[in-house]
Order: C-alpha cells, then sequence, then structure tokens
C-alpha cells in the first residue's frame, strides 16, 4: 500500500507543479503580451498629442488603458526629457519619468511593469523622434492570481490524494480488521482459553469462513477423540479456506493495482495535455467515485478550453471583420475627404463668383440711380414742352382770332369797293378812275381774304399738329413718369439682390470655412481609421496566439479534429 500511495503522491505533485508553472507562465505572457499591445495602441495617439500638443487628445489616447484593474499610470515626455502629459498615481508617474532613462529589464523584478515607447512623427516624408511614452502596470494582481492557481491546484491534488488514501485505507480497513479479530481469538484460543466466542460467523465472505473454521478448530479442541481423519478433513479444509482467503486478498489488491494504475494513467496523460484523457474501465465499487470524479474535473477543464478555443476564434472573426470595415471605411474616408476638397475648392470658385457678381450689381445698383435721376430730368423737361406747347397752342387760337376779324376786315373791304364799283357805274366817265380804285382795293381784297384764309388753315393745322405734339408730349411724359417708376423700382430690386448677394457672399464664406474645417477633420478621421485598422490586426494576432497556446491540448476524441488551429 505505502508504494502506490507514494506512486500516487509523485505524480499528483509533478502534475500539480508542472500545471502551475504553466498557468504561471501562460498568465506572465498575457501580461506582458496586454502590455505591449496597450503600448503600441496608445503610441500613435500620443504621438499625435504630442506633435499637436493636444493634452485633451492625450487624455483620451489613456482613457481605454485606465480602464484595466492593472493600469497604474502613463507619462509622455518630449524630446528634452521634459513631463508633457502625466496620468495615475503620482509616486509611480515619477517612477516611469525616470523609467524613461533605464534599461527596460531593469524594472524585470519589480512589482510595477514600466513599458517605453519613442514616439514618431513624419514630417515630409522623414521619420523623426519627438517624445518618449512610458506606462506603467502593476504587477501584484497577475501574482495574486498566479498564486491563487498555485493554491487551487495544490488543493485539488491534495484532495485526490485524500481521496486514494481514504479508499485504500476503508479497503485495508476492511480486510485487516476482521482478520486482526480472529487472530486474537485464535491467540486466545491456543492459549487454552476455549470460553472465547468466535466473531464474524453469521458473514458470507471469506472472513465468515475463517470464523466459522475457528470455530470449527474450537469444537475439534473439545472433541479431542475425533479421528485423525476428520482432523485431516479439516486441516485440509482449513488449507483450503486460507488458499480461497489468500486468493481473495490478491484479488482485492489487484483490484486495487489495477484502479491506481489507471487513476495514475489517466494522470500522466492528462499531464502529457490529452484533455480526452478519461478511466473508462470499470473500477470495483470503492473505486468508482474517484473514477467519476477523474472523468467530472478532466471534462470540465476540456469544456472550459474549448470555450477559450471558441471565444478566440470569435474574437480572431471580430478582429478580422473589424479590420475589413475599417479598411472599407477608410477607403470611404479617404474618397469623402477627396470629394470634401473638391466641394471646398467649388465654394471658393462661387464664392469669388459671387463677389465679382456683388460689384456688377453695385455697378448697374448706382446706373439705375443715374438712370432714375435721368428719367425724374426729363419728366421735367417734358412738363416744360407740354406748358410750351399749351402756350402756343393759345398764341395759334389767338392769331385764329385775328385772322378772322382780318377776314372779316377783307369781307367789308369787298363789299365796299363793290359798292364803290356800282356807284362808280352810276356816275359814268366820271367814275371809271374811281371804279378802277375799286377794282383794285376789291383785288386787295379778295387777296387779303384768301391769304386770311390760307393762314388760317396753316394756324388750324398748327394748332391740329400742336395739340398732336401736346398729346405726345404728355404721353411721354407718363411714360417717363411710369419709367422713372419703374427703374426706382429697379434700383429698390438691384439694392434687394445687392444685399442678399453680400449676406451670400458671407455664408458661403462661412459654409467655405465649415467645409475647410470638416475636411481636416476627415482627413484626421482617416488616419484614426488607420490606426483603428492596424490595431484590430494586432489583435487578431493575439487571438492567433491563443489559439496557439491552446493547440497544446488534445480536447476533441479520436474521430474528430483532433487540435484547434490557428485560421489560416
Amino acid at each position: 500500500m505505502v508504494p502506490s500511495l507514494a506512486l500516487i503522491v509523485i505524480g499528483l505533485g509533478a502534475v500539480t507543479a508542472y500545471s502551475g508553472w504553466s498557468r504561471t507562465m501562460s498568465m506572465t505572457e498575457s501580461f506582458q503580451q496586454k502590455v505591449k499591445l496597450t503600448s503600441a495602441m496608445a503610441s500613435s495617439g500620443a504621438a499625435t498629442a504630442m506633435w499637436q500638443f493636444d493634452k485633451d487628445l492625450a487624455k483620451d489616447t489613456f482613457l481605454p488603458a485606465a480602464t484595466d484593474r492593472d493600469f497604474r499610470a502613463a507619462v509622455i515626455l518630449d524630446d528634452q526629457g521634459k513631463p508633457f502629459f502625466t496620468t495615475g498615481q503620482a509616486d509611480i508617474v515619477s517612477a516611469a519619468a525616470l523609467a524613461a532613462n533605464r534599461n527596460p529589464d531593469d524594472s524585470a523584478d519589480q512589482a510595477i511593469s514600466f513599458e517605453t515607447a519613442p514616439l514618431k512623427h513624419t514630417e515630409e516624408g522623414k521619420e523623426m523622434t519627438i517624445g518618449t511614452m512610458v506606462i506603467a502596470f502593476d504587477k501584484a494582481a497577475i501574482a495574486a492570481d498566479a498564486n491563487h492557481s498555485l493554491a487551487t491546484l495544490a488543493m485539488i491534488a491534495l484532495f485526490v490524494l485524500l481521496l486514494v488514501g481514504a479508499a485504500l485505507y476503508a479497503l485495508m480497513r476492511t480486510i485487516t480488521g476482521p482478520i486482526g479479530s480472529l487472530s486474537e481469538v485464535m491467540e486466545k484460543l491456543s492459549s487454552g482459553k476455549l470460553e472465547t466466542i468466535v466473531p464474524n460467523q453469521d458473514r458470507g465472505d471469506e472472513i465468515g469462513a475463517m470464523s466459522r473454521a475457528v470455530e470449527y478448530f474450537k469444537e475439534s479442541v473439545y472433541s479431542a477423540s475425533s479421528l485423525q481423519r476428520e482432523a485431516d478433513e479439516s486441516r485440509r479444509a482449513q488449507e483450503e479456506r486460507r488458499r480461497l482467503r489468500e486468493e481473495a486478498e490478491q484479488a482485492r489488491l489487484a483490484a486495487m493495482s489495477s484502479a491506481t494504475t489507471s487513476l495514475a494513467k489517466g494522470l500522466q496523460t492528462l499531464a502529457n495535455g490529452d484533455l480526452t484523457a478519461s478511466i473508462s474501465e470499470q473500477l470495483p465499487e470503492e473505486f468508482e467515485g474517484l473514477r467519476q470524479n477523474f472523468n467530472d474535473a478532466v471534462a470540465q477543464l476540456r469544456d472550459t478550453l474549448s470555450m477559450v478555443v471558441i471565444t478566440a476564434n470569435n474574437i480572431d472573426a471580430g478582429t478580422r471583420d473589424i479590420a475589413s470595415n475599417t479598411n472599407d471605411l477608410a477607403r470611404r474616408t479617404e474618397q469623402q475627404a477627396a470629394s470634401l476638397e473638391e466641394t471646398a475648392a467649388a465654394l471658393n470658385e462661387i464664392t469669388t463668383n459671387i463677389s465679382s457678381s456683388l460689384k456688377l450689381t453695385e455697378e448697374a445698383r448706382h446706373v439705375a440711380i443715374e438712370a432714375s435721376s435721368g428719367a425724374d430730368k426729363s419728366g421735367d423737361v417734358m412738363e416744360n414742352a407740354v406748358a410750351a406747347m399749351s402756350r402756343i397752342e393759345t398764341s395759334a387760337a389767338q392769331i385764329a382770332n385775328i385772322i378772322g376779324v382780318i377776314d372779316e376786315i377783307a369781307f367789308q373791304t369787298n363789299l365796299l369797293a363793290l359798292n364803290a364799283g356800282v356807284e362808280a357805274a352810276r356816275a359814268g366817265e366820271a367814275g371809271k378812275g374811281f371804279a378802277v380804285v375799286a377794282q383794285e382795293v376789291r383785288e386787295l381784297a379778295q387777296r387779303s381774304a384768301n391769304a386770311a384764309r390760307e393762314i388760317k388753315g396753316l394756324i388750324e393745322n398748327s394748332t391740329r399738329e400742336v395739340s398732336i405734339g401736346v398729346d405726345l408730349v404728355s404721353t411721354t411724359g407718363t411714360a417717363l413718369n411710369e419709367i422713372g417708376g419703374l427703374i426706382g423700382q429697379v434700383n429698390q430690386r438691384i439694392a434687394s439682390i445687392a444685399t442678399a448677394t453680400r449676406e451670400q457672399s458671407s455664408g458661403l464664406s462661412e459654409i467655405n470655412t465649415a467645409v475647410n474645417h470638416m475636411d481636416q477633420n476627415t482627413q484626421h478621421n482617416a488616419a484614426m481609421v488607420e490606426e483603428t485598422s492596424a490595431a484590430s490586426g494586432a489583435l487578431a494576432s493575439e487571438a492567433d496566439k491563443l489559439r496557439m497556446l491552446v493547440s497544446k491540448f488534445v480536447i476533441d476524441r479520436p474521430g474528430q479534429t483532433r487540435h484547434y488551429r490557428s485560421a489560416a
């Protein structure tokens, strides 16, 4: 029993030590990878914040890292080693500032892990170092987790050892206890104490048989006169029972050895990383619970690692989708930036055109004002012309009246000349000279009447033409007044257009400024999208490393895929 128990103790100790060491190394490596990944993701934003002297951007850069339970401090130093931005615990910030000038290996054994990264900026194709970033993470939590894992493994190993020891002890007690009692009875019988009662005679196993044999031996001692043959037969029967007892004991020991061998084999398979290990063969009843507990523990560990593999695959798929979508977003952002740049150029041209239109509108407004002034002057001239025409018309009417008087005078003169001719004819020869004069006067009166009629006709024509001219001048004056009003309205419209054009020019200038700002933001977003794409690629790489670590364990049973490989 002792060698088997020692072998089990050694096997459990080796498995526990290896598992604890492997767990500690895995957790330490994961911690270092987390520190390096955080440094890689924050260095780009820190470099941008350092270059732009934007402490708010630096603060936003370290916000995701600050949510980590192990994060303690972060420092951004300029190229002169002076702190530009600090966050976290003050004492650790000071230590982080000093860590920028130390060898990274100097902090390997310290409680705080410092990760230093140079901050670089590319200007016109030339890369330059503009500062240094130092982030600090506390190792206490990872050390506590490692110690907790070791304690848990030690507790499991101790529990398994106690179960095996208890099972072996119970097994040996079921065998050695009754035999010890029977040995004491036989010693008493051999010393002559024949009144001793033989126990366990009612048992149906070998112990009961041995007890009954001792009882028979006791009865044989009482019957000393029994035949030697009966004694020989009793002796042979006792030897047969002893043989059967020894065979039964050997069978029990073989069963116990088989159980411990199966358990050791399963533990060895588990130590080799094969999580499909299980004890399939049926063990004796007292070991069946131990076998079931071992199989359940291995199954739980296998399911846990399977979920780790599935989670790693999901992380990998998610990061690849993020990387793909980020690349698409970067391409669309670049296209948007180009479109915004073209829009800004077009807005500049529109602004220039509107400024030119504003100048032309101002010139048109001045021309309209001059035209309105000219129309007002033309209206005044037309009013004067209408007044002059009215005076001409009045004068023509007066001349017509005078012509009428002249016509009356000519008519009266003609009558007088006619009367004079009649009187001269009556006078005979003496009146011939007077008749000639009367004839001349008559002709003169007729010519005067004809001239007066012609003048009257001309004056009437002039009067009609003057009336027509007055009407035309009045119409022209009205039209000029209307034109002046329309020119005033046009002037008002042009003034409104000029005001609206100035407002449009101001609005377009603001829009142009906003579009230029949007262009800058879009280009900045494009840079951030590229950084996010790089971070997604790094996270996908870390997921591949996690799958590589888990692939060292055999999780699936034969007939299925035996290892979870990293995605191509």
